[in-house]
């Protein structure tokens, strides 16, 4: 199932976490650091494939995590496929 975030709640979480409002037993601390994963490999794959102007400020307004595929909504809202999972041909 595809996890949804905008950026605003985004930070309001890393601001959470900072401050020490998420517990480590809290669900959602699970859920920040598996969003702050997927987002420092988006970073590092989105240099790797020369878009590093997505990753270094595009103003985005919606970023859709999925099992191993993480998708950007630049404001014009038209997806940008950064990774995905290679199944090895699987079907």
């Amino acid at each position: 199932m595809p996890l949804s975030l905008d950026l605003y709640t985004y930070r309001k979480m890393l601001e959470r976490k900072i401050d020490g409002l998420i517990a480590e037993d809290d669900p959602a601390f699970n859920i920040f650091i598996d969003i702050s994963m997927r987002l420092d490999e988006f970073a590092d794959r989105a240099r790797s494939l020369e878009l590093s102007r997505v990753a270094e400020g595009s103003r985005l307004t919606e970023i859709d995590l999925s099992d191993d595929t993480i998708v950007v909504f630049p404001v014009a809202k038209r997806p940008i496929l950064v990774s995905s999972r290679d199944d090895g041909g699987a079907a």
